[in-house]
Order: structure tokens, then C-alpha cells, then sequence
């Protein structure tokens, strides 16, 4: 197979060049040739891709001298041959001076394929040679460049090299001669005959030996080292020269002694806080014992490694049950979900945490549980969690009373400010027309006619038997909410009831209108005409007073066979969203009412008298567009009463 060759060709006869690079082929060479013959071109072309220069003595324009002379400058390695039609012996011997490979002449190119082939073996020769002494020179930069000890000796122990840090080592000085310098001198006179008699003779025998030792500076201080010696031999096996390399290990020496100190002390350290820890384990271990709550001990998982006596009473489980259980198992089903996010979040972010879950004993019932939870923390990572669980069922309840008696006492506190509020208010114009139509008789009586006389004691007769409608009013809601409210039913043609009702209250108002409507099938239906009176009349007394506009009110009856249904709706102020949750309260009256005159004691009458039938009130209502109150009473078979 042809050997690639990239070659430059400075030639000016084309015939000739293609006599060379026959030559060439003929002699196993594949050529990639570039043709020039100016300087310019030979410039251009020039480039260390280049295998070979083959080149005429003597172009128009150039010649091989020039040639060569700014290959050299170059400094690039490339063969150059001179390949001519006639050279002198002095030209040639100038040539090879200035770093022409060989040279040849045009009727003897049969000698050009070895030619090439020896010119390319020197540059292959150069290239390696190069390379070497660029290992060496690196080899001894890292020797002298390192801190430890090198040398090389003969077998007899006779220095003929020592690199820097060895020389600083034992205190001699750079330009200093140390061949034939004897390396026993550099030893204590308790290493010498040791070397020379074992040690010497055991790396001839292994080829290493290796140990610790000390070295003998000029100042007569020594230095322990880390010692290394090997044998280096012949193609015959014979030891020809010797390698030492050597530590200074000053330094690991006093961190040795140094660690063996601390060794010592964080030693006595241990015992004294691993006593310490016991006595504190002791500690903890009472107080656990001795804990009312219930303390667990679980892994990371949540699952129980270890519990106190108290958990055994809260929970009613065995430790050697309860160990390797998860705290999940501990909690009533509606709480497990509270309980894991609670345990997530201790694992998430290492935070204290407290809940309060349905906690389940053995035997199945179920407590009111505090859990205070915290994480364990060992070599800043989370290694388990500590939980502890107390009973608070009995203080749940006491809260629980407590709250509900606040509440009352709350409750009792805005009943009595709007009772006051309402006798003040109430009682005020009765009395007002009393105490004006008695002063009118004291000092006018003498003077008034009979018919005065009677007016005015009409007048405070009206007033009292007013006052006294009130008292009964209040003091039959107290007896109701105490005892009970008297519930009397019969038979009642309810339509007819409520028609002849609304004649009466129409008589009372002449800006209000009622619109009846019927399906005409309350015929006879199972109320208290009483307490169903006393309920329709406060309705549509609320209807016209809270209508003062006047204007249209709907009263819609309506009977299945089930339920009756009675509604009143008025086109009035309404009543305001805050106020609605409170309107069926005592003496509770809306924020909207102004100047209204009213008790508050209708909405609860008549929420008392549907709750004796086991009926419901609703009530839809929009500020300034009206409201609709709606009784649903159910049916029950005439003459049933229970």
C-alpha cells in the first residue's frame, strides 16, 4: 500500500516535476504535491502539515539557499532536499550547512524514494528525541519543584544527585556539591549501620523497602521522615544505582501527638457526659412516669416506639400492643385527617404543633384530646416525634357551661335593657294621658260638665285597661317560655275565621286595603282560634304599622291535605339583613323603625303560638320593598288532639 506523502514542490520545469514524482510513486510514495517557484508562493504554501520540501538549486526568481533560509526562519521541521541538474561540491556542502536534508541530481533520481525515506526517519528521529528530552525536562521540573526528599546513589550509598527540597532538607546550599556525598552521613549514628547492613541489602533482595526514619541536617538537627528506597536495575538483573524519597512528617508527627491529647481528652469527655446523660435519661424517665398526660414516642412515621404508664390509663392499650402502632389508630376517623396534616407539618418544617382530636380508648369511647407535638431533633436532622396527650373532655364541659351561662347572662342583660327600653317607651304616653286627664279633674272638676267629667275618666280608664293589656302581654310570654303556653284546638271553618278577622282590622285603617285569596279548603281544620287570633291580628297589625305609606296588603290561605299555609305580605320599609336573625327575640325591635310605636312582643306571641301547633314561621323581606311573613301549621284529623 502507498505511503501518503504531503509534499511542496519548488520547481519551474513542469517535466522535471513530473520526473520527480514518478520517481516518487515508483518508489511506494502516494504524493499530495503543490507545485511553486517564487518566493511568495513558497511563503504561502509553507505549513508543519508538510512531509517534505523537494527542491531545485536554482529557479528565475528563487533559489534553494533562499529557500532554506526562510524555512529556518519559520522554525517550522520539515526535510529539504535539493533536487538539481548540477550542483557544485561547495554549493552542496552550503546547503547541508544551512539544514538541507541531503541533495540529488535530476540524472540520478533512482536514489530519491531512500532518500526521502531517510529524511523522513531523521525528522521521526528528531520529533522523538524532542518529545524525550520534553518528558525529561518536565520530570525534572516536578523533581525539584516537589517538597519531598529525592536522591539517587550507587549501591554503596554515594550521592551523585539530590533535587532542591532534599539539599534545603539537610541544610546544604543550591550550588553546593554533593556527589560522593555518603548517605550515612545524613542518618543518626543508631540509623547508620542499620541501612547499611538490612536495609540496603533487603531493597537489592525486594527492590523497595519502605519505613519511617530520621535524617541528620548539617546543623546536627534531626528531622523524621517517611522513607522510601528502590533499586533500579539492568536488562541482567544487577542493581545499578539506588532512589530515595523522603517526607519531612514534623507535622504529621505533632498532629499525631496532638490527636492522641484529643484523643484522650474527648475520651474523658464521653464518660463524663455519657454519665451525665444517664443521669439526665434518669430524670426524663421519672418525669414520664410520673406524668398525668400521655406521653408517646413515635418515629418519623408516626409509628409508637415507646409510651409512659399514664398512656396506659388515658387509652386503655398495653405497651407491648401499642409499640409499632401508628398514632392514627389513636384518633376517632372524623379527627385522622387533622391529626396526619398536623404530623406532615412537624416532619415538613421541624415546627412545634398542638390540636385538639376525638382520641379512642381500647374500648372504643371517645375523649376529648389536647395533643401538644414536637420534633426531635439529633445531628440537626429529624429523628422522631414526641406527643402529649391530656384528657380535656371534663374541661371541655365546664367551658361549655361557662359559655352557655355567659351567654344567658348576655342575653338576660339585652332582655332586661330592652324591657326598660320598651317600658319607658310604652308606658310613657298611657301614663302621660292619666296623669294630664286626673290633673284636669282636680282643678277643673267643679267647672265641667258631666260629659267632661266622663270623657277624661273614659280616657284613664282606656289607658289603664291598655297598660294592663301590656303587663298580661309580657307576663304571658314569661309564663309561656317557664310553664308553657295553653293550647286549646277545635274544629274551625278557617277561611270564614279569617274573613270575619280582616272586617274587624279593616275597620281600624282607612290608607291600608286587604286582598284575600283562598283555594276554599280550610273549611274545618284542627287550630287554637285563641292563640290563631292572637297571631293573624299581630301580623297584619305589623303590616299596616310598618306600611305607613298605606297601600295594598295580600293575605294568601292555602290547605292540603297535610298543611295549612297562611301568608301576609306588605309593600312596607322591610326589614334590615342585620336585624332578621334577632326578630323573633323579646322585645327585639328592627334599627329601620324610626318613630313607629311598638313593643317588640308580637313576632315572639305569634312564634309562640305557631310553635304550639308544631308549625314554622319564615319571614322574606328587602329594605323598602316589603315584607312577607309565611305560617305553615300541619293538619291534623279533626278531634285528634294529641
Amino acid at each position: 500500500m502507498a505511503t501518503s506523502l504531503r509534499l511542496l514542490l519548488l520547481e519551474d520545469r513542469p517535466g522535471d516535476a513530473e520526473l520527480t514524482l514518478h520517481e516518487l510513486r515508483r518508489s511506494g510514495f502516494d504524493p499530495d504535491w503543490q507545485l511553486v517557484d517564487t518566493e511568495e508562493a513558497y511563503r504561502a504554501e509553507l505549513s508543519d502539515d508538510l512531509d517534505i520540501i523537494l527542491a531545485d538549486y536554482t529557479l528565475p526568481q528563487f533559489d534553494a539557499p533562499r529557500a532554506l533560509a526562510v524555512l529556518n526562519e519559520s522554525r517550522l521541521d520539515i526535510p529539504f532536499i535539493v533536487v538539481t541538474g548540477s550542483i557544485g561540491e561547495e554549493q552542496a556542502v552550503e546547503c547541508i550547512k544551512q539544514g538541507a536534508t541531503d541533495y540529488l541530481l535530476k540524472d540520478r533520481l533512482t536514489r530519491l524514494g531512500s532518500a526521502v525515506e531517510h529524511a523522513l526517519e531523521q525528522k521521526r528521529i528528531r520529533e522523538a528525541q524532542r518529545q524525550a528530552e520534553a518528558t525529561q525536562n518536565r520530570l525534572n521540573t516536578i523533581i525539584e519543584a516537589t517538597t519531598d526528599f529525592i536522591s539517587v546513589m550507587d549501591i554503596q550509598g554515594q550521592l551523585f544527585y539530590l533535587n532542591r527540597a532534599g539539599r534545603a532538607m539537610l541544610g546544604f546550599e543550591d550550588t553546593e556539591d554533593v556527589i560522593g556525598f555518603p548517605v550515612t552521613d545524613a542518618l543518626p549514628v543508631t540509623s547508620r549501620r542499620a541501612i547499611i547492613q538490612d536495609i540496603f541489602p533487603m531493597v537489592q533482595r525486594d527492590g523497595i523497602w519502605s519505613g519511617e526514619m530520621a535524617l541528620l541536617t548539617q546543623a546536627g538537627q534531626e528531622i523524621p521522615v517517611s522513607l522510601v528506597i528502590i533499586a533500579h536495575r539492568a536488562p541482567d538483573g544487577a542493581t545499578e544505582f539506588l532512589s530515595a524519597i523522603a517526607r519531612d512528617i514534623r507535622e504529621r508527627k505533632q498532629a499525631e501527638e496532638a490527636l492522641r491529647r484529643h484523643t484522650f481528652e474527648l475520651e474523658r469527655r464521653v464518660m463524663e457526659r455519657t454519665a451525665e446523660l444517664q443521669q439526665e435519661k434518669e430524670r426524663v424517665e421519672a418525669i414520664l412516669d410520673n406524668s398525668s398526660d400521655a406521653i408517646i414516642l413515635a418515629n418519623v412515621d408516626g409509628n409508637i416506639q415507646q409510651v409512659n404508664p399514664a398512656f396506659t390509663e388515658h387509652f386503655g392499650y398495653s405497651t407491648s400492643y401499642i409499640v409499632g402502632h401508628n398514632l392514627l389508630t389513636l384518633s376517632q376517623a372524623d379527627s385522622t385527617g387533622m391529626l396526619l396534616e398536623v404530623l406532615q407539618g412537624i416532619v415538613t418544617t421541624h415546627d412545634r404543633a398542638r390540636v385538639e382530636i376525638a382520641g379512642v380508648r381500647n374500648d372504643g369511647t371517645v375523649f376529648e384530646a389536647d395533643v401538644a407535638m414536637a420534633p426531635i431533633i439529633e445531628h440537626r436532622r429529624l429523628s422522631g416525634i414526641v406527643c402529649s396527650v391530656r384528657d380535656v373532655t371534663e374541661r371541655k364541659r365546664v367551658e361549655q357551661e361557662l359559655r352557655r351561662a355567659l351567654e344567658r347572662e348576655r342575653e338576660l342583660n339585652e332582655l332586661k335593657s330592652r324591657f326598660v327600653s320598651m317600658v319607658s317607651h310604652e308606658f310613657r304616653t298611657p301614663l302621660a294621658v292619666i296623669l294630664g286627664s286626673a290633673d284636669m279633674l282636680l282643678r277643673y272638676e267643679a267647672r265641667m260638665e258631666a260629659v267632661q267629667r266622663s270623657e277624661h275618666l273614659t280616657q284613664i280608664q282606656a289607658k289603664i285597661f291598655q297598660l294592663n293589656a301590656l303587663v298580661d302581654t309580657v307576663l304571658g310570654i314569661g309564663r309561656a317560655e317557664t310553664i308553657g303556653i295553653e293550647f286549646a284546638p277545635e274544629s274551625v271553618d278557617f277561611e270564614h275565621f279569617c274573613r270575619e278577622l280582616l272586617q274587624e282590622v279593616q275597620l281600624t285603617t282607612a290608607s291600608h286595603t286587604f286582598n284575600f285569596v283562598t283555594n276554599h279548603a280550610c273549611d274545618a281544620v284542627w287550630v287554637d282560634p285563641k292563640l290563631m287570633r292572637q297571631a293573624l291580628t299581630n301580623l297584619l297589625s305589623n303590616a299596616i304599622k310598618y306600611s305607613p305609606d298605606g297601600g295594598l296588603i295580600d293575605i294568601v290561605l292555602h290547605c292540603s291535605e297535610a298543611q295549612m299555609t297562611l301568608s301576609v305580605e306588605d309593600r312596607g320599609i322591610g326589614i334590615p339583613e342585620e336585624d332578621q336573625k334577632y326578630l323573633f327575640e323579646v322585645f327585639h325591635r328592627a334599627h329601620n323603625v324610626g318613630d313607629i310605636a311598638g313593643t317588640g312582643l308580637g313576632l315572639s306571641l305569634i312564634k309562640q303560638a305557631v310553635d304550639a301547633h308544631q308549625g314554622v314561621i319564615t319571614f322574606d323581606s328587602t329594605v323598602g320593598v316589603g315584607t312577607t311573613f309565611t305560617i305553615v301549621l300541619p293538619l291534623i284529623p279533626t278531634g285528634d288532639t294529641s
